[in-house]
């Protein structure tokens, strides 16, 4: 029964409705970025097969886009939320001139799926979404990849294989074992730590993964791609340790780390929305300009 517990509260975390979302983003001073997304993007929907799930979502051409090398940004959301929480950065990319990939990560909005399995999945389905992105915009894309807290992990997590023009990194967990021992079974302490984590890894084998195989942070030892990443000093979920000792393991010269002071898990935007643009366009930027995109 403590295992059912735990993977409901783990694994079927709160699933919340686009329209919920963006109303939320809206009362935050994102109203620009949803009203492009509704009244200004040319969106085009798309279904991507990954395992047992259908990916569901959509790309958005930009007509400032004219290079012979096409720009594209694929963003990550983060758990509770579906692709609407994503919107708000994928302004940001668009006002550069990036074309936009936006989905539905598995168990979330209209993907769908019984479980979310933090990561262990979710990274292969990233790997789809990147292979369909690429046939949309051609091989030889400069492309990157966005993503907030579980899908910032997942982003890293995909560099044991996939090669990005640039990652940008949100809040992202190292290690899900080294997160779930930090803070996933506050709500489970009455039974002690050692049988919660017992009662979820008995959970989790029971829906086909290993959490302690989760661990993002590995990724980055054969990895040279520019990573920037951000996050909150007052983050309760993620510490900011976390973002640190990838960092750390960066080898590529213009991978960047910002600590906003004061701020909670998935904050920083909301919190520093300029400050958060100003470094999000310098790194790209600095990217491109390494790149020699033209």
């Amino acid at each position: 029964m403590l295992a059912e517990y735990l993977i409901d509260l783990v694994m079927k975390p709160k699933n919340t409705p686009f329209d919920i979302t963006e109303d939320m983003d809206r009362k935050e001073g994102f109203v620009g970025a949803f009203h492009d997304y509704h009244q200004v993007w040319e969106r085009t929907p798309f279904e991507v097969p990954s395992d047992d799930i259908v990916i569901k979502g959509e790309y958005i051409v930009n007509p400032m886009d004219e290079g012979t090398r096409k720009k594209v940004c694929i963003l990550c959301h983060g758990q509770t939320v579906s692709r609407a929480g994503a919107v708000k950065y994928a302004k940001l990319f668009y006002d550069l001139g990036y074309n936009i990939v936006l989905f539905d990560q598995r168990y979330f909005g209209l993907t769908g799926g019984e479980y979310c399995t933090l990561g262990y999945k979710e990274a292969k389905d990233i790997k789809r979404v990147i292979a369909f992105t690429k046939t949309i915009f051609g091989e030889d894309c400069f492309w990157g990849l966005h993503g907030e807290s579980e899908g910032a992990a997942c982003s890293i997590k995909v560099l044991d294989t996939e090669k990005p023009d640039f990652v940008v990194a949100d809040c992202p967990f190292a290690d899900l074992g080294r997160l779930i021992n930090e803070q996933a079974f506050k709500r489970a302490l009455w039974i002690g730590k050692k049988a919660a984590l017992k009662a979820v890894e008995i959970g989790v084998e029971r829906c086909g993964f290993d959490y302690r195989e989760v661990r993002p942070i590995d990724s980055l030892n054969d990895c040279n791609v520019p990573i920037l990443f951000m996050h909150g000093k007052r983050d309760r979920l993620i510490n900011w340790k976390h973002s640190k000792d990838m960092y750390l393991m960066c080898k590529n010269e213009l991978s960047r780390i910002y600590i906003f002071p004061s701020t909670d898990h998935a904050r920083s935007i909301f919190n520093y929305a300029i400050s958060y643009k100003e470094l999000l366009t310098e790194f790209v930027n600095n990217v491109e300009k390494a790149g020699d995109l033209k």
